[in-house]
């Protein structure tokens, strides 16, 4: 709980930071730890967000988790995947918030079980979220994740 409360934090100290008395927005969050990690890892992205997505009504918490969800896939994709594009697309439907993340890295094998965290820990916050999450991979054709998130939660 305590390890929660301090990323609710820091996220919401990010928020509401100011440039030039400009709010730093959710979606710039996003785009910067995108911008970050390309740069790592030598890849190209691309970013499409449903522009109806109020993010200032949406809960902190949920944005908290958003955000280590996606970190944890970029560094996934950093350490094992080896991509040279990946997409993030944000969108909303009539019953949920929707995240897909797909590479064009090395893929793997999706049935076969991981001793690694980082998928754990994916899945363990989206499941906070009450959320649900696919992994759908294939050796040398990339990997794609999806994340369901019920509107109510966010």
């Amino acid at each position: 709980m305590q390890t929660i409360e301090k990323e609710i934090r820091n996220v919401s100290h990010k928020l509401s930071d100011n440039i030039d008395s400009i709010p730093i927005s959710f979606s710039s969050i996003i785009e910067e730890e995108l911008e970050k990690k390309s740069k790592l890892g030598n890849f190209k992205y691309t970013f499409d967000i449903d522009t109806s997505i109020d993010w200032h009504q949406i809960d902190q918490v949920f944005k908290a988790n958003l955000l280590r969800i996606l970190q944890e896939a970029l560094q996934n994709i950093l350490k094992h995947a080896f991509a040279k594009k990946i997409n993030l697309v944000f969108m909303v439907n009539k019953k949920n918030f929707v995240v897909e993340l797909k590479d064009d890295g090395v893929g793997f094998d999706s049935n076969q079980k991981f001793k690694g965290i980082g998928l754990k820990n994916i899945k363990s916050r989206t499941k906070k979220l009450n959320g649900v999450f696919k992994i759908s991979s294939t050796p040398t054709k990339g990997t794609v994740l999806t994340i369901k998130i019920p509107k109510n939660e966010s």
